[in-house]
Order: C-alpha cells, then sequence, then structure tokens
C-alpha cells in the first residue's frame, strides 16, 4: 500500500473517531425530554393542562412539592370611632413568610405540612399605640384524598388542623389600666407591671375540611373552586392590674370560605411560558368574643390576581397580587361608652410564590 492511500485510511479513522462522541452525544440529547416534559410534576397536569396552585381556593390534586412563600399587605380603617379622640384612620403592615411541603403516598393520597412566620405593626405613632405590633409563629399538616377522577376533572377532599402562638405590644391595655386605676401611679407601674401590661401573649388553634374541585378546560384553560368549613380559636393571655394575674379570654371564629379560580396558560397557544390566574374568595364568618359577649356574623371578600411562569411543569414561580374587595367594619369605641362600627376597611398586598413539584 502506498504511503498516501495510507494516510488517507488514517485520517478517516481519525475523523469517524472524532465523529462517534460528538454523535452519541447528539443521540443522547434527543433521547432526553425537554424540561417542560420531564417525568417530574406530572401530577399537575390534567386534560392536558398544567395546574397551578392557587392562593385562595385550595388545591384538589394530591401531588409532592416543596415551597417558599413570603409577602405583606398593608391594611387601612377609616372612620374608626375611639371616644373624645373622634373618628380615627388607622394604618397597619404585615409581613409573613412560609415553607410548605406536601407528600404523594398514594396515587390518591397526599399529607402536607407548613411552617410560617409572622409580624404586623401599625405604621405611625398612634397605629402602633391603638393597633399595636406583633409577632406569632406557628405551623400546621393535613391530608388530602382524591374522590373522583373523570377525564380532565378531579374532586378531592382536605382536611388540616395547626397551631400558632405569639406576642402582642399594645399601648392601649396599658392607657386602659391608668385611666381604670388612677391610683396605679407611673413609678409604681415601672417597678413592677408594665413589661405585664405592655406584653400580651396569645395562642391560636385553627382546623378545617373542604371540598376541592380541579377541571381541565382543554389545555390553555382550568377551572379551581373549593368550599370549607374552618375554626379557628384565637386565646388571649390579658393582664389585670386588680389582682394583678392574667386572665385568658377567647375569641372564637367560625368560616365558611368559597373559592374560585380560573386559570388561562398561554404556552400551548401563542408558546408564550405565562400562566395567568384570576381568582375569587367569599368568606363569611361567625364571631365570638367572650370578653365583650359580642357575637355577629361578618363578610370578607377578596380577589387575587397572579402571573406564573408556566414553562416546566415541575417548576411553579410567580407573583400574586390580592385586593380586600368588601369587608365589615371594625368595632370601635363609641363616646358614651359601648361600641360604633368604621368605615369599610380596606386591604391590598402580593406575594412571591416558588415552588418545586416531584
Amino acid at each position: 500500500m502506498s504511503l498516501s492511500r495510507r494516510a488517507w485510511l488514517l485520517g478517516v479513522a481519525l475523523s469517524m473517531a472524532g465523529l462517534a462522541p460528538a454523535q452519541a452525544a447528539e443521540d443522547e440529547a434527543a433521547a432526553k425530554p425537554p424540561a417542560s416534559q420531564c417525568p417530574y410534576g406530572e401530577g399537575r397536569q390534567l386534560g392536558g393542562h398544567t395546574f397551578q396552585t392557587p392562593t385562595l381556593a385550595d388545591f384538589a390534586l394530591p401531588i409532592g412539592y416543596l415551597g417558599l412563600r413570603a409577602g405583606g399587605d398593608v391594611e387601612r380603617v377609616p372612620d374608626l370611632p375611639f371616644g373624645i379622640l373622634g373618628k380615627l384612620t388607622l394604618h397597619s403592615a404585615q409581613l409573613a413568610e412560609s415553607v410548605d411541603l406536601s407528600v404523594r403516598v398514594h396515587d390518591r393520597v397526599a399529607i402536607f405540612g407548613s411552617l410560617a412566620g409572622l409580624g404586623s405593626t401599625g405604621l405611625s405613632v398612634r397605629d402602633i399605640a391603638i393597633r399595636g405590633t406583633n409577632v406569632s409563629w406557628g405551623g400546621g399538616v393535613g391530608a388530602l384524598v382524591k374522590l373522583l377522577e373523570l377525564q380532565g376533572t378531579v374532586l378531592s377532599v382536605r382536611g388540616a388542623l395547626g397551631g400558632s402562638s405569639g406576642v402582642l405590644a399594645n399601648l392601649l391595655a396599658l392607657i386602659d389600666a391608668l385611666a381604670s386605676a388612677p391610683r396605679s401611679t407611673l413609678e409604681e407601674l415601672l417597678a413592677g407591671n408594665l413589661g405585664e401590661l405592655l406584653l400580651t401573649p396569645f395562642s391560636r388553634f385553627n382546623y378545617g375540611a373542604s371540598v376541592a374541585l380541579a377541571q381541565a378546560l382543554g389545555s390553555s384553560f382550568s377551572l379551581q373552586a373549593s368550599l370549607g368549613v374552618n375554626g379557628d380559636s384565637l386565646s388571649l393571655d390579658l393582664f389585670d392590674l386588680g389582682p394583678s394575674a392574667r386572665r385568658q379570654t377567647h375569641i372564637t371564629t367560625i368560616a365558611v370560605p368559597l373559592a374560585l379560580a380560573l386559570t388561562a396558560d398561554l404556552k400551548p397557544s401563542i408558546r408564550v411560558p405565562i400562566a395567568v390566574m384570576l381568582e375569587y374568595q367569599i368568606n363569611p364568618r361567625h364571631i365570638s368574643n367572650d370578653n365583650t359577649g359580642e357575637a355577629n356574623w361578618r363578610s370578607r371578600n377578596t380577589a387575587a390576581l397572579g402571573l406564573y411562569f408556566s414553562g416546566r411543569r415541575d417548576v411553579q414561580a410567580g407573583v400574586s397580587a390580592f385586593a380586600l374587595v368588601d369587608s365589615d367594619p371594625i368595632q370601635g369605641r363609641a363616646v358614651g361608652g359601648g361600641s360604633a362600627p368604621s368605615g369599610t376597611p380596606q386591604s391590598y398586598g402580593g406575594q412571591i410564590i416558588l415552588r418545586t413539584f416531584w
């Protein structure tokens, strides 16, 4: 064999050796599913639609995930009667952060839990004096059972319970104590019970159950809904200056929330990986206060708008804005004693949501 032919054969062999790894890499990349079709998060899909977890409605699909939510809101209470000071407008702000975990233990069953921290304060000296500042921390656990699954439809039941504790700092208790016990001088309070009056420990126990629906309306649209019954018991350890001891008072709330969430995913139609979710919640509540003896029904209706990345079914990332649409007045203090209603409270806020599904 001539020298030139040997060189030609050697060149061909080296070229084939170089192409083999590149071709293998291309074959492997072609065989690998795209990120949007990875095996994780498959439980979020129903009827060709990828569901987003709502802010106001309960989620109906049993799936595993780990999530983080962080957000806040601002509340305004206009025309709150406050004795001889007349009608006041108060503002407060709240910040909250939570970690959520769900584990799918069966095709039809998931257990879930969360840990959360919350802080709230008035936005001025007067707001802090009247409404106070508080911090709380707690968590909860629950379970979801899928009752029915048809083509594009899932119906589930959920149950949960939880608890939290915290501390409320409020100058109003000190003002009331000085007014009701004029013999107690400021020096005596500073020497003994000032801290007890300013700081009020509290604890909360909550529970609830709901029926949740997820309905796919083609690959681009979906409807989610939930109807629940929730209970909440708030215990306040108020300090009584007379016997110099704390007494416990309870505020009990029973709520029947109804929530709807409509989602439009732009990815299937125009290839834009954005999902838009519109939510609305009607939440009638019965509140009883054993300290004042008052018990009545109140309403609180909330709307929310969310924008979420829909390019991957194993990831949820987005923002949600919400606003209080309608709420009953808050009871203030009339000049001659007793209670008197405020104007309609207003509240608005938002949160960031990050979740990974498996």
